[in-house]
This record gives structure tokens, C-alpha cells and sequence, in this order.
């Protein structure tokens, strides 16, 4: 019921912000997608995932006609960079995006992301409690995925030990194959995706484990970005939906909604996520 009931509430928002005076003037959005289960992924030729059914959600409520289209990351930042009726879901916020892209409100929260490695060579992390730490041990190999962003935090230190660190022009399910060949000696993954990763790349759940490392920040938020010659009211009317979607979530109906802005974020303060993930 909560399901059916929630794009009721975010139309009711997106009209509480002017659907007459906001109308979302495009024909239409070319959602950008890349296949990174739980959030995203293409099963039997449609998009599925967490982000997938919300964005889907918000698009909906706002009446703006879509399409999801999968792609890797490069080329779906290209893709909006280039193209003002061009979206992609689920990024991290950095300073090199913000100078390229208008972010939403965020729309997704990770959980503190954790090292991936192979269970049977847990004890060789024993005395690493840190990722600083890790990174300048000199048996250690981390694996990354070219235009993704392990967060402000990560991407400094990796930036430092550029030698030690394996950029996959792929995907994630490729690093975990990686992972378990040897090739790379670990992948900082956010709990939550897991199961879906191993799963995915064919490996029992139990060959894999995560460290906790202690000096990665938690609180990871995904956004949607825009191209920066987006419309203000279409970037308004999506940001007014999302807001709320997190008052019906949190049970309250009294936040104001949002007006439009051109800024980064559209009407949200400049905030950027450390942490890791794309």
C-alpha cells in the first residue's frame, strides 16, 4: 500500500511547487544507467534496481515522459554532459562533477562502504586498520572502475598511489572476477551491494568477505545529475518530488517544498559525499 500511495504524494508536492508555473518543459528524458545491481541493471532487456524503481517513481509523479538507457559510466557522463535532456542516476558528488553537472537532492544514502577481499586471505589484513594504512603497504592492489568515484577521501589517497591501483574500463562484476584470480588483492564496495555482486559474478557468497576500515567517512549520497543548460523548472519539479518522497517516508508533511534554482544541486546546498561508490 505505502508503494502505491507514495507517487500520489510526490505529484501532490510536484503540483504544491506549480505544475502550471513548472511544467517540466521537455518532450522527454533519456535516463542514463549503468549495470551496477542492487541500485541498477538490465534483466530479460528492462532496467531493474533500488534507484531504477525510485527515479521511475519520481519521473512519473513529475509527468515527464522517459526512457532508461544502459551504458558505461564514461559514456553516460559524456552522454549528459553534452545533452540537456539527458539525466543519470545514482552519482557521487565531487568538485570535478560539480564544475560539469547540476546535482539533485540526494536520493539514496549508502551504508558506510567496506573493503571486498577474498575470505581466505583475511588474516593478511589483520594489522590494517585504516585504508590510509592499506594503501601503503606495498603487497596491496586495490581495483577501481575508470569513471567512477571512490568519494573525496579515497580518490585523494588513490591519487597518491596511482602505481597500486587496477582501472578497469568495466564493470564491478568484472573486478570481483579479478578479485578472486589474484589480479588485484581487493574493491571498496558498499555492503549492501554484496550479495548481488558475487552473485552476479558467479562466486559463492562465502569466498568473499569485508574489512571495516576506520578512517573511511560513512554517509555516501547518490544523486541524480543534469546537464548544466538543463531547464531550472524540470531540475525544480524532480527536486520538489523527491523532497516528498522523504516527507511520506519520514511520516511528516510539513517541509516546504523546493523552488527552483540553477545552482549546483538545483536548489540544494553544495554538499559532497566521501565514500565510496561511482
Amino acid at each position: 500500500m505505502k508503494r502505491q500511495l507514495l507517487p500520489l504524494v510526490a505529484f501532490a508536492a510536484y503540483m504544491l511547487v506549480g505544475g502550471d508555473a513548472y511544467p517540466a518543459p521537455v518532450d522527454q528524458l533519456s535516463v542514463c544507467y549503468i549495470e551496477h545491481p542492487p541500485y541498477y541493471f538490465t534483466e530479460d532487456g528492462q532496467p531493474k534496481g533500488i534507484l531504477v524503481a525510485k527515479v521511475k517513481a519520481v519521473l512519473e509523479a513529475a509527468r515527464i515522459r522517459h526512457e532508461f538507457k544502459p551504458m558505461p559510466a564514461k559514456r553516460a557522463l559524456e552522454r549528459v554532459e553534452r545533452d540537456p535532456t539527458a539525466i543519470s542516476i545514482g552519482w557521487f558528488r565531487t568538485e570535478e562533477r560539480e564544475r560539469r553537472f547540476i546535482f539533485s537532492r540526494p536520493i539514496y544514502t549508502n551504508r558506510p562502504p567496506e573493503l571486498l577481499v577474498l575470505s581466505s586471505r583475511v588474516a593478511e589484513f589483520r594489522n590494517h586498520r585504516t585504508f590510509a594504512g592499506l594503501m601503503k603497504d606495498a603487497f596491496f592492489r586495490l581495483g577501481t572502475i575508470v569513471g567512477h568515484s571512490e568519494g573525496e577521501y579515497c580518490d585523494a589517497i588513490i591519487a597518491t598511489h596511482a602505481g597500486d591501483v587496477y582501472h578497469l574500463a568495466g564493470t564491478r562484476v568484472q573486478l570481483v572476477k579479478m578479485l578472486r584470480s589474484y589480479r588485484i588483492d581487493g574493491v571498496l564496495v558498499p555492503p549492501e551491494e554484496v550479495d548481488a555482486l558475487t552473485e552476479a559474478a558467479g562466486i559463492p557468497r562465502d569466498e568473499m568477505t569485508t574489512i571495516k576500515l576506520d578512517d573511511i567517512p560513512a554517509g555516501n549520497a547518490r544523486h541524480i545529475i543534469f546537464n548544466k543548460n538543463t531547464n531550472p523548472g524540470v531540475i525544480a519539479t524532480i527536486n520538489a518530488v523527491i523532497q516528498s518522497l522523504e516527507d511520506a517516508s519520514s511520516g511528516s508533511a510539513s517541509s516546504p517544498p523546493l523552488t527552483p534554482a540553477t545552482g549546483p544541486g538545483a536548489g540544494e546546498a553544495p554538499h559532497r559525499q566521501a565514500g565510496a561508490g561511482h
